[in-house]
């Protein structure tokens, strides 16, 4: 009676390590390998040097270079991440990425009238990754500040912000991502 015990746990035991292994291998991991932001440094340059009153209803462009990798054999998705500013005094100022873009085509010019076509191309909202799969991306962020304090705070400070971005797996969880670099880039103006 004793070996048959001893065998049964022994097979219950190697059985529950083997569904254990099984259920790791096939989740899915996400990886941000790199995310790198990007920046024009002559127009921080240009805008900081304005007043307040003059950056009232301002807007400010920065992409984020995104390397994303699955490590585990699962498939999964996240949604489009969101940036996160963060001032040194806590301040905080969340966007979403544009994930849409308005399109407009001259169909016919005629004599006092136009014909145009005008559609959203929408670019979705989220990433899927199948099992070891990779995902690379640049998305677009404005920054809208309707008072100029704001703006020229963000500006006058840019060096000593910390950027995160932020997203949701597809199980709902809220997931953070610090971005480490910043690059600048002259092609955003």
């Amino acid at each position: 009676m004793t070996l048959t015990l001893a065998v049964a746990i022994a097979g219950v035991l190697s059985g529950g390590a083997s569904l254990y292994l099984h259920w790791r291998q096939t989740q899915f991991r996400l990886s941000f390998e790199d995310a790198d932001l990007r920046y024009e440094p002559e127009a921080v340059k240009q805008l900081g040097s304005r007043s307040a009153e003059e950056l009232d209803d301002t807007f400010f462009d920065l992409q984020v270079e995104l390397h994303l990798h699955n490590r585990g054999n699962g498939s999964g998705s996240i949604q489009k991440p969101r940036l996160e500013v963060a001032w040194p005094d806590g301040t905080k100022h969340v966007v979403r990425p544009d994930t849409e873009e308005v399109r407009t085509e001259i169909l016919d010019k005629g004599p006092g009238m136009t014909r145009s076509r005008v559609w959203v191309e929408r670019h979705g909202g989220s990433y899927f990754l199948a099992g070891r799969g990779r995902c690379d991306d640049v998305l677009d962020y404005t920054l809208r500040f309707n008072r100029g304090a704001e703006a020229l705070a963000m500006l006058t400070q840019f060096d000593s912000l910390r950027f995160t971005l932020m997203y949701l797996d597809h199980r709902g969880r809220e997931k953070r991502e610090p971005i480490h670099s910043k690059s600048q880039w002259d092609e955003l103006i």
